[in-house]
This record gives structure tokens, sequence and C-alpha cells, in this order.
């Protein structure tokens, strides 16, 4: 069986500077934006992850500052075949070695993804108005 799906998500980290008495401590928290979401919900995905950085706080640090670098393609063995030629290959590798009388391979799952990381910095962004 071949379940394909194509989605584009974001994972995006809120950082927060808080005051605490003297002290500035840096509070942190996660989301996930896909492209499913439409412009409201995005903004209240972000403005929770903003809120929640509120209570996941660490000692004080100071973000990377933005660079520009070209892109780094790492290629694998894999990378310049379909989603469906990895898994067949995968799925030959797996059955190749099942030879014995007395034991076999019942099942397999087999999960292919193909995955694009960009890091982004957006230092000083405001989402939040």
């Amino acid at each position: 069986m071949n379940r394909l799906s194509k989605i584009k998500k974001y994972d995006v980290t809120v950082y927060k500077d808080i005051e605490d008495g003297e002290l500035i401590k840096t509070g942190n928290s996660q989301c996930v934006i896909n492209s499913e979401m439409n412009d409201i919900d995005i903004q209240e995905s972000i403005s929770d992850a903003y809120y929640s950085a509120s209570f996941a706080i660490n000692p004080y640090f100071e973000l990377p500052k933005p660079i520009n670098e070209p892109h780094i393609n790492i290629e694998s063995c894999l990378a310049n075949f379909t989603l469906e030629e990895s898994a067949t290959k995968m799925s030959e590798a797996l059955f190749k070695n099942d030879v014995l009388e007395s034991a076999f391979v019942n099942s397999a799952e087999i999960f292919v993804k193909k995955i694009d990381t960009k890091i982004v910095s957006s230092e000083n962004a405001n989402f939040l108005n």
C-alpha cells in the first residue's frame, strides 16, 4: 500500500527576554506552522508560543546574529530517487537476506520521507502586531 502526502511544515522557536528583578532571562517555546493553516491560525499559534515562552525560562543568552551562507546540499545514496524508488530499494534490501527455511520476515512497514531543512533567523521580527 502506498500512502503519499506532500506537506510543508515549519518548526518555529520563539524567544522572549524576561525581566526577573534586576536580571534578564530568556524564555523560549516552539510551535509548528503547516501549509494547511490560514493567517489567523498562524497568528494564534505564534502568539500562544510567545505566551508559553514566559514559562520556559533559562538564563539569559544572546541569539546568534543572522548570516547569509550558501545552501549546503548533503547528498545521500537515495537522494536522486523518487520516494517510491527509495522504498523499493529498501524493501529489496530487507528481503534479500530472508533465506532461512526455519525463520522468515512476516511483515514490514517502510516509511520514506524527503525532508529539506532550512534555518532562518528573524531577529527582532514582530509578528504579534
